[in-house]
């Protein structure tokens, strides 16, 4: 039977894992935060998209400031819930974007210079990939609208027996009417703002596992 002294310390221990690991998990505003123009910090504003296909993931993108050794960090996803990580199987119908296993963000941030560098599936060792840096800028109670990265997934087999995505197609899409309706909708506080379209450069990337597959499949342009 557990005591109180047993949940209370299992609670701490949650508290602490999650406080520690924040930057696991994409950082939106609250739909009842203050108007974007008030304080020092700006929003960024976007959507990640992952089209469904058989072998799918949850795709994480990690951002970082530039010029202070990231001191300020994160990530946002293609999809949602914790549930990701756990059953591996994305939860795409949080935002409007399910066709597309996708899902927006809106995140506050001190004003300054960021980078996007680096994406990885979130499934337990995943290969975290190195992008050519994503440059963008926060505004002092700006909100910003950064574009939507899109990913197309390749799969192929792993072994005879076994198949899985062995990478991806990366590009940098204007949706900005589609987003930022969503996104409008979502975030009372974003409905009259005034929303900055500042896309992010499109570096037409793409990546594939570091291994010889049994078989590419479609990722044919190995």
């Amino acid at each position: 039977m557990y005591t109180t002294r047993d949940v209370a310390l299992v609670s701490l221990a949650i508290a602490i894992l999650v406080a520690g690991c924040g930057s696991l998990f994409q950082q939106n505003i609250s739909t009842d935060s203050p108007p974007v123009a008030l304080g020092e910090d700006g929003l960024i504003l976007g959507s990640v998209t992952a089209p469904p296909v058989y072998y799918h993931e949850t795709l994480a993108f990690h951002y970082r400031s530039v010029g202070d050794g990231g001191k300020t960090s994160g990530l946002i996803t293609s999809a949602t819930t914790m549930a990701s990580i756990i059953t591996k199987v994305p939860q795409c119908d949080e935002d409007g974007l399910a066709d597309q296993c996708g899902r927006l963000f809106a995140i506050r941030l001190p004003a300054g210079e960021y980078e996007i560098y680096a994406v990885n599936e979130m499934e337990p060792g995943a290969n975290h990939y190195q992008l050519p840096p994503l440059g963008f800028a926060v505004a002092k109670g700006r909100a910003s609208y950064l574009g939507n990265l899109h990913t197309l997934f390749c799969e192929g087999l792993v072994r005879s027996t076994r198949g899985a995505i062995l990478g991806g197609d990366l590009s940098v899409r204007d949706e900005y009417d589609r987003d930022v309706a969503l996104l409008r909708a979502k975030y009372p506080q974003l409905a009259e703002a005034s929303i900055d379209k500042q896309l992010l450069p499109d570096r037409a990337w793409r990546w594939r596992v570091d291994y010889e597959p049994y078989d590419w499949g479609t990722c044919v342009s190995n």
